[in-house]
């Protein structure tokens, strides 16, 4: 008996894993194994055609081999620009599991311990009791935390900050590090918004002489002495800031013009947005990636499929774009031990069990 793990991407805001199953031999039926993949590509266009999906793409999976892989429909429907197997999709929260693997790795290294209390990387929840890493990675930290399962996108982000305090690294760098460059998913690419893109931007600043404070465009001064304390509420609003730079920079250059969510309606003045420019275009290596992002869609309010915005940003909860290629290369590398081990491997699968 054969198996095959199949992963197909709908639209941009839908991944969908499923087994199938191939027996090699079959007294019910005579069909190949030929056979059976074009009778799932033809339902997968009837699944596109029946579900109005502007665009998607899957692959098929036989032991550690591609064995079929296709895009459906259009990755930019006014465009005109076909859906293929390279063409890469905004995942949102399958960015989770890869942040998981990362984690697990880090735990297998000694270099993190999932029994920490939150309160130790500065991270006060209102809670019942002690809430602790294992309780945002298996989003049990709602109520007395360990006894009920209640999902909780925004709190598993918040594992970022671990991170960063016990390794030094962004959650950004520790996926590039240890997952997209060592198996070469060249289909894929961070969100262009993580926590650290402003720091990174003074950095440059200071590099080349620069001044260490910026002005909106209100005249507003931001110095990186306050945006870049965490305890303060500034901190938040630095964020929005830079997804708003980012999306007057995509504007600026013709990458998906006016297609990313700017958040709020703050801007910088002319040169704060001639500097970061300059530094966004000569240190960030997936511009080709985000000009390549299928579109998203959504619906409006009388079901017809159109254009939506794209996210920004990117942290342990949400944020990957990848294609189904490069998902098959992650889903191989679960399940061999390119980059995880047995340890880990079983610690990712393993389910948790609440105490209530």
């Amino acid at each position: 008996m054969k198996t095959f793990r199949i992963h197909s991407l709908l639209g941009v805001w839908a991944v969908v894993a499923v087994i199938l199953v191939i027996p090699s031999c079959s007294s019910r039926s005579r069909l190949t194994t030929e056979d059976r993949i074009s009778r799932f590509e033809n339902s997968l266009e009837r699944l596109q055609r029946d579900l109005k999906i502007p665009g998607m793409a899957a692959v098929i999976l036989e032991g550690q081999q591609v064995r079929w892989a296709k895009g459906f429909g259009y990755a930019d429907v006014e465009k005109g620009i076909e859906a293929t197997p390279h063409t890469p999709f905004q995942l949102c929260s399958v960015t989770k599991p890869v942040a998981a693997m990362i984690i697990h790795r880090l735990v297998e290294q000694g270099k993190l311990d999932l029994q920490t209390p939150l309160i130790d990387y500065g991270i006060d929840l209102d809670s019942e009791g002690t809430v602790r890493l294992i309780h945002l990675i298996t989003h049990t930290s709602q109520g007395i935390p360990g006894t009920q399962y209640r999902y909780h996108g925004d709190r598993y982000g918040m594992l970022g900050t671990a991170l960063k305090r016990e390794t030094g690294k962004s959650f950004r760098t520790l996926f590039v590090e240890e997952v997209l460059e060592p198996l070469e998913m060249i289909d894929s690419a961070p969100n262009p918004a993580d926590p650290e893109l402003l720091e990174r931007f003074f950095e440059y600043r200071r590099a080349n002489g620069l001044g260490q404070s910026i002005r909106d465009a209100d005249g507003n001064e931001w110095a990186s002495s306050d945006l870049f304390d965490y305890d303060d509420p500034l901190w938040e609003s630095s964020i929005y800031l830079a997804a708003a730079m980012l999306a007057d920079y995509f504007d600026s250059v013709g990458i998906k013009k006016d297609r990313f969510l700017r958040y709020v309606d703050k801007t910088t003045d002319g040169r704060t947005k001639r500097d970061f420019a300059e530094f966004y275009t000569s240190t960030n290596e997936y511009l080709s990636i985000y000009e390549r992002l299928a579109t998203p869609y959504g619906r409006d309010s009388e079901g017809n499929m159109v254009p939506d915005k794209y996210s920004m940003f990117f942290n342990c909860a949400a944020g990957l774009n990848a294609s189904v290629l490069d998902i098959a290369k992650f889903d191989i590398a679960l399940d061999t031990d390119h980059i995880v081990t047995p340890p880990v491997r079983e610690n990712d699968y393993r389910a948790f069990v609440t105490t209530d």
